[in-house]
């Protein structure tokens, strides 16, 4: 088993500001209101205004919810000296933790091992992994600091290619 390693805190809350930030320059860019985005999301205004301003302790699920209103995905990219590959176009929580998983399994871990590095029990990486809960965004990024990656917003469109031609072959009438 890998030697534990300590998660630096401030590593943590350096990336959900920029996180934050990130959410909050795609948003003024596309000259949206926080009301609006809200709307678009089925949520009250004042969660987007904490997103925006304090996003570690938010679900994953709620970021991943304002990120895809402003076109925006996460993508995993290796920290200098990590010689993983970079996950792209993570737009809901399955996604993330197919790709937390496949990042795990590359470096040659089991979920005890990450568990151990980020401070999380291995039930919890395991429901991570699968999807089954919604992670507040503190857990995950000390499991991808562990990981020796940056969870970073990621404006390339063709994440949602995909989602955009379903719901034209589902619209209306169909």
């Amino acid at each position: 088993m890998p030697e534990s390693t300590q998660i630096e805190p401030d590593a943590c809350a350096m990336t959900a500001d920029r996180l934050a930030e990130s959410l909050r320059d795609r948003r003024l860019v596309l000259g949206d209101s926080q009301q609006h985005v809200a709307e678009r999301c089925g949520m009250p205004r004042s969660r987007v205004s904490a997103v925006e301003s304090s996003i570690a302790r938010t679900r994953i699920g709620t970021v991943l919810g304002i990120a895809r209103q402003l076109r925006v995905s996460l993508s995993l990219l290796p920290s200098s000296g990590c010689g993983t590959r970079p996950r792209a176009g993570i737009t809901s929580i399955t996604v993330l933790g197919r790709a937390i998983r496949a990042t795990r399994r590359q470096l040659g871990w089991h979920q005890a091992d990450l568990a151990k590095r980020c401070g999380l029990n291995r039930t919890q990486i395991s429901r991570i992994e699968t999807g089954v809960v919604n992670p507040r965004t503190d857990s995950v990024l000390r499991i991808t600091n562990a990981m020796g990656l940056d969870l970073e917003i990621d404006d390339d469109e063709r994440a949602f290619l995909l989602e955009d031609v379903l719901a034209e072959l589902s619209g209306p009438g169909r």
